[in-house]
Order: structure tokens, then sequence, then C-alpha cells
């Protein structure tokens, strides 16, 4: 135990440790001593970079972390050997504590094996029994760091969800408070009153002249949602246990298209079927985006009729699909030749 939290450079137990990017600990003074050392013997352009004094992998000065579960341990040491110099023998007998109650978890003389409350337990001699509890204590130590890691990727991810959240709602917000009509330079306005089959065939024939295939990309579905082999269907079921990837949505049951456009203009139509979360029930969906003027608008693939256009936008990212699934309603995404 006193291996793992001893410093390498001072050679006594670490204060204040820190792990740097190879994952050895050190003492935060010994390391910035270390580096201070090293840097005013190195030229200017390399001043930045270091080797670990154990390993010789580099690492910079930025990536020097607290860990302050090894420091909380190290406490607890310094606490303990305190008090072995303070009682190193046996308070009722008055003996050598050289053998460890694996029982009751305590160090006992000969005398406490053989009679009292240790009696018939199962003891070691303490430089038999250290190793043991030497390998638990790093097995500790390495899934509390892979856990603070894991706590720190998803709060990282979480608070990128959260502002995304926070744009689209916002980008909802400000469209109910404008009049949406439909881009002149799209010129593919069509009067939904009339009954005409001739401009219903025309519309999409003009936007499946855009077409593109999509597919679903399963490292950014919600833990709900289940991806199709061929990745164009998606449907919604009981949570389940998956990767904490970077990329997944954890919050409202959404799902990210595989591909990016960022320029000109691009057509797919979303198959959402007969389930519910529609006020019209459209079967078909037609997405259009036009990278050039800003605009994303939706047609209903049955009736052929304009439904939404969001108001005009720079886009000064490439944009991938998105699409949320509400319950008993599965989305699926036709091939080109569907």
């Amino acid at each position: 135990m006193r291996e793992e939290a001893t410093c390498s450079i001072c050679l006594h137990l670490m204060a204040e440790p820190v792990s740097i990017s190879c994952g050895h600990s050190y003492c935060q003074a010994c390391i910035l001593r270390f580096m201070g050392l090293n840097s005013s013997q190195r030229s200017q352009q390399h001043r930045e970079t270091f080797s670990c004094p154990q390993c010789r992998a580099p690492f910079r000065k930025g990536s020097l972390r607290p860990i302050k579960q090894l420091g909380s341990l190290i406490a607890a040491l310094r606490e303990q050997e305190q008090e072995q110099e303070q009682e190193l023998s046996c308070q009722e007998h008055g003996e050598r504590l050289h053998l460890f109650c694996e029982d009751d978890g305590q160090l006992i003389c000969w005398r406490c094996e053989r009679d009292g409350r240790h009696k018939g337990h199962n003891t070691a001699l303490v430089k038999d029994a250290s190793p043991g509890y030497r390998k638990k204590l790093q097995e500790a130590v390495r899934k509390l760091r892979q856990l603070e890691e894991e706590c720190t990727n998803q709060k990282a991810f979480t608070a990128k969800q959260i502002a995304q959240w926070k744009d689209v709602k916002g980008a909802l917000s400000r469209s109910q408070a404008v009049r949406l009509e439909m881009p002149e330079a799209l010129s593919l306005e069509v009067e939904t009153e009339c009954d005409v089959p001739e401009l219903y065939f025309d519309l999409r024939k003009r936007l499946r002249s855009h077409q593109v295939g999509v597919t679903l990309d399963p490292e950014t579905a919600h833990p709900e949602l289940i991806v199709s082999q061929d990745q164009r269907q998606v449907t919604r079921g009981p949570q389940r246990e998956g990767d904490l990837s970077p990329w997944r949505f954890m919050v409202s049951p959404c799902i990210l298209g595989r591909q990016s456009f960022a320029s000109g203009r691009q057509y797919f139509e979303v198959d959402v079927g007969e389930g519910t979360g529609w006020d019209e029930r459209p079967l078909v969906v037609g997405v259009l985006l036009d990278c050039g003027v800003g605009v994303v608008s939706f047609y209903s693939g049955t009736s052929g009729s304009h439904m939404f256009t969001f108001p005009r936008a720079s886009f000064p990212d490439a944009l991938r699909p998105y699409l949320q699934v509400y319950p008993y309603s599965p989305l699926f995404l036709p091939s080109l030749d569907e």
C-alpha cells in the first residue's frame, strides 16, 4: 500500500498527489520542481513538453490532474502509520503485533490468536498478508481513476447536449413568432387547395432531383432506440445498457443521420407511418435542405403539400439529419431505389 502512495521523486508519501498523461503519479511540488529544472536546461521551443521521470513518456504541464481519492487514501495511510508508531504492542497483552486477523481486519499478537475474541479466526503474518492488500489497493485506485474519467466525459457530453437542446428550443420559439413563407429562390411553392394531379407530380419530381441517401448513426442513438442492421429504421423500446459514446443522446429519444451536408441542395424522405406524435399524419415526410439560401423545409410525401419552413439562417458548419422517435411510431428512411 505504501509503495503505491510513494512519490518516486522524493521517495516519501505523496503530498497533494497529481497524475500526468501516462498515468504515473507524483507530489505536485516534486513534479513542478522537476519541470522547472528541465525547463531551464532546454531550448525555448521544447520547454512546453517534458518526459515522465519513470517511463520517459512525453507530457505537458496542462495534463497535470489532482487525484483526490488517492489523497484521501494517503491521509488514511499517514494516520495509520502514526497510530502504528504509537501502538507497536498489544494493549491487552503487551506483546508485539506481528499477526493480521483477516476475519476482523486488525493487527493482533500471538496471545490474541490463542485466546479471546480472535480464537479460531483466519490469521497470517503481517509481511505475508500485505502483498494481497497491496494488490487490492492498486485495483481500487485503477477503478477510481477509470470512474473519474467516465464521469468527466459524461459531464462534458451532458453539457453539450443541454447547449444543443437550448439552440433547438430557441429556434422553435423564434419560428412561432415569424410568418413562414416559401423562399423565392426555391420556386417550389404549391397551392395546396388546387386539386390538379400534375402539380403534385411535378413538385415530387423537382424535389427528388435533389434526393440523397441517408442512413442512421447508431453511435448517437438514445439508449431507448433500436436501430436496424441496415441503419434505415429506428424504433423506440425499453432502455438498454450501452457504451458511453460521447455523441450519444441521453436526455431525449433522438438520433442523428450518418451523412452531413455543407453546401448545395439535398432532399430525403422519412416514412413516419401511422404512429403518434403528428397533428396531421402525412405517412411520408420530405425534408429539403438548401445550404446556400439557409432554409430547411418540410413536405408531405402523401398529399404533396408544403408543411413547414424554418426562417432563413446561416449554416457555418455542416448539418446532419436530426430525428426524434415517439412511442409506437417507428421511423424508416427509404433508399434511393424505393
